[in-house]
């Protein structure tokens, strides 16, 4: 599968180039998605975060007319690229990304 990478993650990462809306205190952020796992997501964005800042991500797809959101924290950023961790808040948020992954990468099943 050349969608997908391992390296030391705790849960594989998926390649990938997806618009996703970063909303941060002070208003909404556009952003493409570059990698995306069920922790997390590495990101491009046109405007920096300081890490440790506390944001929510909004993705969807064309398949899903309900866009999925999380609440996401700044682990990594230096210039344009940025790395986020999920906040998960509950089972259901946790299992709505890893359906959303499923949606993307079929062969994705945990």
């Amino acid at each position: 599968m050349k969608n997908l990478r391992k390296f030391d993650y705790r849960t594989p990462r998926f390649d990938l180039s997806l618009r996703v809306k970063i909303l941060a205190p002070w208003g909404p952020i556009e952003a493409r998605c570059c990698d995306l796992s069920e922790q997390g997501m590495g990101a491009e964005l046109e405007t920096g975060l300081m890490i440790g800042s506390e944001v929510s991500v909004v993705f969807w797809s064309a398949e899903d007319s309900h866009p999925v959101q999380v609440r996401a924290r700044v682990s990594y950023a230096e210039g344009r690229r940025h790395g986020f961790v999920f906040l998960f808040t509950s089972a259901e948020e946790r299992q709505a990304v890893t359906t959303y992954l499923t949606t993307l990468f079929p062969s994705h099943r945990r």
